[in-house]
């Protein structure tokens, strides 16, 4: 079998001004959110390659890279210096193609670099300076929101890649639709609960985030069948679930994360169980769970960008299935998008094959077990396979 040889999928170009000391931690922060922290296990981290360019540094290559997502820390002192303003102008005008394969993300940290230039100000920004919060909170929401960027990147590059002969406007619809999340919530905590949280996180998604978000309450059109229509947005959404004492008891809320561990969308725990579970719930294993403190908002930025993550992350794993596709065909490979559980089984329509997921390889004693259940069955992660392969 032979496999494709590509470069990488996403690569991120970041832009400071010497002259700018302060966003030293800023540009380190962002190296190591794209990249990873290398503490942190493989399976954490994104694995992103990023690199630093400038007016006197090595010109830009894009085509080293499936595609490449620029971001400009645009302070004063680079709006008053002609040179680096020049650079960025060119920079913009390369990277404004039909393709969309190279996108320039510029953060406006001070309201100057506004005025660049009629080049650089067709282009929106994302407005730091006029962020509320302190600069952890600012910094949380620029992660995010360049997140929620590169996945309209890597959703528009697959829908060129999957639909070859459409025009590039197919990429630029695809592009500027919203990332839908689902909130699966328990309407029955004695102290509402799940509801209230539910309600919060809404309103932060409709706070200019430009996320969509469904909400049973409001978002079920009147002569349409709730339960239809409910797992029909668990299939095409981002799923969170937020866990409250009567959530793993309650049916549609089973329902809900079994449907979305079978299509495999992006999942996160919200964990805000108060007092206790009557029981824990199987199938919300083998996804991030994040602490949400009931009757308090100050975390549901950290949800909801861990989310995006989970969004990122999948987008990143369907680029790498689209490049290998043709010898996955010929291998009968199902992929899966994340480590495998018994639940995976139910995507191998025969009880035979080989099943491939993202890195880093399942721990052994889990292999084991599943080896128990599917014997025919053959578990490898990307890295794994390509090596055999």
């Amino acid at each position: 079998m032979t496999l494709p040889v590509t470069r990488p999928l996403l690569a991120i170009t970041l832009v400071r001004h010497p002259d700018f000391t302060a966003g030293q931690d800023m540009q380190n922060g962002l190296m190591e959110h794209f990249t990873g922290d290398p503490d942190h296990t493989l399976g954490e981290r994104l694995g992103v390659p990023v690199e630093q360019r400038g007016p006197n540094t090595v010109p830009l290559d894009f085509g080293a890279s499936e595609m490449t997502a620029v971001i400009v820390l645009a302070d004063a002192a680079l709006a008053g210096d002609p040179a680096w303003v020049a650079w960025v102008e060119d920079m913009v005008v390369a990277c404004d193609t039909p393709d969309l394969r190279n996108r320039p993300f510029l953060v406006c940290l001070d309201k100057s670099a506004l005025s660049m230039s009629r080049k650089v100000g067709r282009f929106n920004f994302l407005r730091w300076d006029q962020w509320e919060g302190n600069k952890d909170e600012k910094t949380q929401r620029m992660l995010t929101d360049l997140d929620y960027q590169c996945c309209r990147m890597l959703r528009a590059w697959i829908s060129q890649r999957v639909t070859r002969n459409r025009a590039c406007r197919d990429a630029f619809s695809e592009y500027l639709s919203n990332v839908q999340l689902f909130l699966s919530h328990s309407k029955h905590d004695a102290d509402k609960t799940g509801e209230a949280l539910a309600t919060a996180i809404r309103n932060h998604l409709h706070q200019g985030s430009g996320y969509g978000s469904f909400f049973d309450v409001h978002d079920i059109p009147a002569g349409m069948p709730f339960d239809d229509v409910l797992m029909h947005s668990v299939r095409r959404s981002a799923f969170l679930a937020i866990i409250t004492d009567s959530y793993s008891s309650r049916e549609w809320c089973r329902r809900e994360v079994i449907e979305a561990k079978r299509t495999g969308v992006p999942m996160v725990v919200a964990h805000a169980v108060t007092d206790r579970e009557e029981r824990s719930f199987p199938y919300l294993g083998n996804i991030p769970v994040v602490r949400l403190d009931p009757g308090h908002t100050h975390r549901i930025p950290l949800v909801v960008g861990r989310l995006i993550r989970e969004v990122l992350r999948d987008y990143l794993w369907q680029c790498r299935c689209v490049l290998v596709s043709a010898a996955a065909k010929r291998g009968r490979v199902t992929f899966v998008p994340r480590t495998p559980e018994l639940i995976a089984l139910t995507a191998v329509r025969r009880r035979s094959g080989l099943v491939v997921y993202p890195d880093p390889p399942m721990a052994k004693e889990e292999a084991e077990l599943f080896n128990e259940v599917a014997p025919r069955v053959t578990l490898l992660s990307f890295t794994q396979w390509l090596a055999r392969a």
